[in-house]
């Protein structure tokens, strides 16, 4: 399943905005739609109950959005851990081979991640593509 989102997340990225370091909640605003299926089957999902989104209104406005806003960051931190546990790993879309790098700056609270484009194919050792 991850692999295939990976795909599709890079597939989708003409700019080349995952080449450079973003974090989890940059990488959530890029590709939501691709990371979505992740947050509601393991290994990260199901979302937790006090988080999911109901459909009746018994509050509030500002206190609904705070629940949305608390989903976002729940989001964020778990798919955050689940990419910190791929660090290094490569996988081939299109025909070229990229890497999941990670870097985390001085002081900063969590990590950045990119996609190196792995130019070199004998540098990739063996290709991992069957990623959950």
């Amino acid at each position: 399943m991850f692999s295939s989102i990976i795909e599709k997340l890079l597939l989708a990225d003409s700019s080349g905005r995952l080449n450079r370091p973003l974090t989890a909640d940059e990488l959530l605003a890029i590709g939501r739609e691709a990371f979505e299926p992740l947050f509601h089957e393991p290994p990260i999902g199901p979302i937790p109950n006090h988080l999911a989104p109901h459909l009746s209104v018994h509050a509030c406005v500002a206190e609904y959005e705070e629940q949305f806003e608390e989903l976002d960051r729940w989001k964020a931190i778990e798919l955050n851990q689940w990419l910190a546990d791929r660090i290094g790993t490569n996988w081939v879309v299109a025909g070229k081979a990229y890497q999941l790098q990670a870097e985390k700056a001085e002081g900063a609270t969590s990590e950045k991640f990119s996609f190196r484009l792995v130019q070199d194919r004998t540098e990739c050792g063996e290709l991992t593509t069957n990623e959950s």
